[in-house]
């Protein structure tokens, strides 16, 4: 059984090389900007009831310390 070598291609060939002028593949697909593939895993903002947990919380470690003291 005979082996067959394979060349990488050198650098600035082949797909994705953007060396030749041409725009990496993934920046076509995404309209060719880079900001755009980000964009879509931004945080979402948190949620208004956020005070009642807190106060929950609060409360919470109060009745825990408050049990430990006494």
């Amino acid at each position: 059984m005979e082996l067959e070598t394979v060349v990488p291609p050198e650098e600035g060939e082949g797909e994705g090389g953007g060396a030749d002028g041409e725009m990496p593949e993934y920046l076509e697909l995404h309209g060719g900007r880079e900001d755009d593939i980000s964009a879509s895993s931004q945080p979402e903002p948190p949620p208004r009831n956020i005070k009642p947990l807190v106060f929950g919380l609060l409360i919470a470690f109060l009745g825990y310390l408050l049990g430990k003291i006494f």
